[in-house]
């Protein structure tokens, strides 16, 4: 090789190394970036998982603090109704019971939106009666219906012995937000549910119609975004946060299932609705007779903090029959049954000095289910609370505000276990 070309090639491979290593450089360099980018992305990430949780206990507390006085209302306006016999008041206990009812469904609606926006929730499948579910609901809904001069119409063409495999719960509120926007956007006139099995598809089908005012053409794809209000004036007639067809939608797209509507102004609106579901064997279940009137008087130890509803809940459980003895707090319901025998413990969760939760771990350390029940009663909602009262121990978990009715037919459950225990 002659020094000419010697020379040529070591200042090719000075160059080339040269090259090397400013790319190596220039890799490095981006590689730092890569790094620092990634790790920029996990702070962020970190940040975003603790802003959600911290969204998430705002809205649980939320939801305590604004169904806590829910509650006393609720519960005060239901004992005043059964004993008001004057007719004027009566009418303006109702009014105030129904506003209280709506403030609830608005709160309900809020939290159900948050939970489907975070994607902290998920669809359960169980065998269910599409037969059934329709029928519960038609009958919830018939005395609203009525009352406005609707006529309220529901025809199942599935037959009653048939179950599919799905979540009902979900499919319930799916039904529930669509017959509510009906009657609510509907002064009189009719609504209609109709439900079919479409067995070549593997699809349920379900329809709610209308002759209520109907829906521009131009705003039909507005009405399945969160918190709009077709008619957003100061005029608009009908009240609401704008989000039960929003929940609706995303609960339906949830199970693959979607949501259609028809609709013209003045004449009415048609939503139909389709969701791929299996067909199922209906649930071997021991059938049990609902329990009747007891003549025994439970001993109840009431656990609650608030003064509010300590007053409500109290007159309650007098009115269904029953005996209630208050503690304010975990530590007064502990010295409370080392001397005393109680029957049964509702449980509020939230106090102070000892919760709900510590409270019953230490109860069932001496008392089991049976010997003595614990039935929470709270106004959480959330999952986690619920598994967390159950996995420690309680029987049941009430939801505040309860109901009279609800809470007396809760009550004659347990009476007749009492009174069996008591004769044998």
């Amino acid at each position: 090789m002659s020094p000419f070309v010697a020379k040529s090639a070591a200042r090719s491979l000075t160059l080339v190394n040269a090259e090397l290593f400013d790319t190596n450089v220039k890799l490095q360099e981006e590689n730092k970036r890569l790094i620092e980018t990634q790790a920029a992305l996990e702070v962020s990430r970190q940040q975003a998982e603790e802003a959600s949780k911290a969204k998430s206990q705002f809205l649980a507390n939320i939801s305590h603090e604004l169904r806590t006085p829910l509650n006393g209302i609720i519960g005060s306006m239901s004992l005043l109704i059964e004993d008001e016999k004057n007719k004027e008041r009566l009418e303006s206990l109702k009014i105030v019971n129904e506003s209280s009812e709506l403030l609830l469904n608005m709160l309900n609606e809020v939290l159900d939106f948050s939970k489907i926006e975070s994607g902290n929730f998920n669809i359960n499948s169980a065998p269910f009666n599409p037969s059934e579910i329709q029928s519960e609901i038609f009958g919830s809904f018939l005395p609203i219906a009525n009352k406005k001069n609707i006529t309220l119409n529901s025809t199942c063409h599935i037959d009653p012995q048939n179950y599919l495999l799905g979540d009902a719960l979900k499919i319930k509120q799916i039904l529930n937000n669509l017959i509510s926007n009906a009657i609510k956007f509907c002064d009189q006139g009719d609504v209609a549910i109709t439900s079919y099995w479409q067995a070549d598809k593997n699809m349920l089908v379900l329809t709610v119609s209308d002759s209520g005012i109907g829906i521009p053409e131009d705003k039909q794809s507005l009405i399945f975004s969160e918190f709009v209000q077709l008619d957003s004036s100061l005029k608009r007639k009908h009240e609401g946060a704008g989000l039960g067809l929003a929940i609706t939608n995303r609960l339906i797209n949830k199970m693959d299932g979607s949501i259609e509507v028809a609709s013209k102004v003045g004449e009415g609106s048609t939503f139909t609705v389709t969701i791929p579901l299996q067909p199922a064997q209906a649930p071997k279940v021991v059938l049990e007779n609902e329990p009747e009137e007891s003549d025994t008087t439970l001993n109840i130890l009431l656990v609650e903090d608030n003064k509010t509803n300590q007053l409500v809940i109290t007159r309650l459980i007098k009115k269904t029959g029953h005996q209630p003895v208050l503690a304010e707090n975990g530590l007064e319901c502990l010295e409370k049954i080392k001397h005393d025998q109680f029957d049964l413990i509702l449980m509020d969760i939230m106090m102070p000095e000892m919760d709900g939760i510590e409270a019953t771990r230490e109860i069932r350390k001496t008392f089991s289910k049976n010997t003595l029940p614990i039935l929470a009663l709270s106004a959480n909602t959330e999952a986690v609370n619920i598994e967390e009262c159950l996995a420690v121990g309680m029987n049941e978990y009430l939801h505040k505000p309860i109901r009279m009715q609800e809470l007396k037919s809760i009550l004659n459950r347990y009476a007749p276990k009492l009174t069996a225990a008591e004769s044998s």
